[in-house]
């Protein structure tokens, strides 16, 4: 008899699942919750979205901040460099110079060598007492 009511009752619960109207609740309840998730989903995505974008717009301006300031370093240590520049040009300049009027006084250099001298001394600048100088050293050594 236990077993016949466990039977009868299985047999009323499938009963009652195979019902028509059961069948129109359960497909509106998953229908409902199918669009409640993807509601949830495409809200969830547009936050993410949106956080996402303003996150890399922060970082877009972090950037552009860090970008300004090497810019502004490389152009402060190019102001602090130029003057350098400069001065290490005209003692490089000088120091040919010298080393060009010595050489040609002692007669120690050849015509090469002051050729070379003075086109390295041209390059940084020159004046004109050196390359007459020069001029009247080469032709006296050719002459020679």
């Amino acid at each position: 008899m236990f077993m016949h009511d466990i039977l009868f009752d299985i047999g009323q619960v499938i009963d009652d699942l195979l019902n028509p109207a059961m069948f129109t609740f359960v497909g509106t309840l998953l229908t409902s919750g199918w669009m409640l998730l993807k509601r949830i989903r495409k809200i969830m995505n547009k936050t993410t979205d949106e956080q996402f974008n303003r996150v890399h717009q922060q970082l877009e301006h972090q950037q552009q901040l860090n970008n300004d300031l090497i810019k502004a370093v490389n152009d402060n240590i190019d102001a602090k460099i130029a003057p350098l520049t400069a001065q290490v040009n005209e003692s490089t300049k000088e120091i040919l110079r010298l080393n060009l009027l010595d050489g040609m006084a002692s007669g120690r250099l050849s015509v090469s060598e002051v050729s070379f001298f003075y086109d390295k001394y041209k390059a940084l600048g020159g004046n004109s007492f050196v390359t007459q100088k020069v001029h009247e050293y080469i032709e006296k050594k050719e002459k020679d």
